[in-house]
C-alpha cells in the first residue's frame, strides 16, 4: 500500500522501522505546497509522538520538520523522497 504513494521507498527498512515502535502518531502543525507541472514539494513542521519496544515505556515527543519532494505521475501525485529532521 505504501509503494503506491511511495513507489521509491524501501518497503524492508521501513518495516524493521515500524517493527521498532509500539506506537506512533504524527501531528502536521503546518505544511507549505508548492506544485508545478510535473514536481512539487511539501514542507511540514510538527511532532512525532511514539512508545519504542525497546527500552522504557515511557512515551517521547520531538518536534521534526519534513519535506516531501513529489512527482506527478499518470495516476496521480506520489512522493519520490522524504527528508526529515
Amino acid at each position: 500500500m505504501v509503494k503506491e504513494v511511495w513507489p521509491s521507498v524501501d518497503a524492508r527498512a521501513l518495516s524493521k522501522a515500524f517493527d521498532g515502535l509500539r506506537l506512533q502518531k504524527l501531528t502536521f502543525e503546518a505544511c507549505q505546497t508548492r506544485a508545478e507541472a510535473r514536481t512539487g514539494e511539501v514542507a511540514c513542521r510538527g511532532e512525532t509522538f511514539y512508545v519504542p519496544r525497546v527500552g522504557g515505556p515511557d512515551p517521547r515527543t520531538e518536534s521534526r520538520q519534513w519535506r516531501f519532494r513529489m512527482a506527478k505521475r499518470d495516476a496521480g501525485w506520489v512522493i519520490d523522497s522524504v527528508t526529515v529532521r
